[in-house]
């Protein structure tokens, strides 16, 4: 593992197999190894699983970290962790499936959302004033995006502690959550968490585009960019989503909210040699300026291949 020219290579190498990954060091912008340390303990597991069984598992070890690679890490950890200021709220790839009927438990973050609709029954319950500024706030999301006009909470008894039902209007209809589509309850749990929480809070966002048709993907960025300028939210966001990405270029062009000052955007591309890790800059207007040459190569190939038949 070597530093040269604020670039950090980290190559692991056992009998079997060689993997390396290459990522800049950006100064002044969000530096995020994080793929680079799930990357490399992916590596090490199969290396591990892969190990002979009379192999001893110190030896099997050796083979793929030393220890100054394993420190080297750790500090990378540390590092990323304290620019954060605090240790990020991380959301999982795919959130928690939607029920019918929810009980009364208590909420208890989990990063599948499972908490959600105890947060916004208990909100409906003990605090209106609140509940009607973040159903505002998601009404606002719901409409931009076409994905809703209203959301409702549906007491099934007059206690507290009984059931109830999340309702998703669309056009004055109500209809239960789990009849909707899909990507509604998987950006719930998202929009409920970015709007609650206080400003400086730091988000690692897996896939939120996950089951979200593109004009909600496109509206997502948008609530993203205003949420980190207005209330100093930041996101980390690992997406395949060019919907996304593109309605956070046409904002910083546009000046809605977000500068492009901003923004990184980091492209992985793997490579025969590893991964290598590309930071993009963004200009005032938009324009990815330094993106490599495999950057959308293949959206331009099967443009190519469409327009000329």
């Amino acid at each position: 593992m070597v530093i040269k020219n604020k670039v950090t290579e980290a190559k692991i190498s056992n009998q079997s197999s060689e993997y390396a990954i290459t990522e800049k060091a950006f100064l002044g912008r969000i530096f995020s190894p994080i793929r680079v340390l799930r990357e490399l303990g992916f590596m090490y597991l199969d290396s591990m699983r892969n190990a002979n069984k009379d192999t001893k598992p110190s030896d099997s070890q050796a083979a793929v970290f030393s220890r100054e690679d394993i420190n080297y890490l750790e500090n990378i950890y540390f590092h990323v962790t304290r620019s954060l200021g605090v240790r990020p709220y991380a959301f999982a790839p795919i959130r928690t499936s939607p029920r019918r009927t929810y009980d009364r438990l208590k909420d208890v973050q989990e990063p599948g959302g499972d908490h959600i609709p105890m947060v916004l029954a208990n909100m409906f319950t003990s605090n209106l004033q609140e509940w009607e500024r973040l159903r505002e706030q998601l009404i606002g999301f719901g409409e931009a995006s076409g994905l809703f006009t209203d959301i409702e909470i549906k007491r099934k008894g007059k206690k507290e502690s009984d059931p109830f039902q999340i309702g998703i209007k669309n056009f004055g209809q109500a209809f239960n959550l789990v009849d909707v589509g899909y990507g509604v309850s998987q950006v719930l749990p998202i929009v409920v968490d970015i709007f609650q929480k206080q400003q400086q809070t730091s988000f690692l966002l897996q896939q939120p585009e996950v089951h979200l048709h593109p004009r909600a993907q496109a509206e997502l960025g948008t609530v993203l960019g205003a949420l980190a300028k207005t209330q100093g939210k930041r996101f980390i966001v690992e997406t395949h989503s060019d919907f996304l990405i593109d309605r956070v270029r046409m904002d910083i062009r546009d000046k809605k909210t977000i500068e492009a000052k901003d923004v990184a955007i980091l492209y992985f591309e793997r490579s025969k040699s590893g991964v290598n890790v590309h930071h993009l800059d963004v200009d005032d207007q938009g324009n990815i300026v330094n993106a490599p040459s495999g950057y959308r190569q293949f959206f331009l190939q099967e443009e190519r291949r469409f327009l000329l038949g």
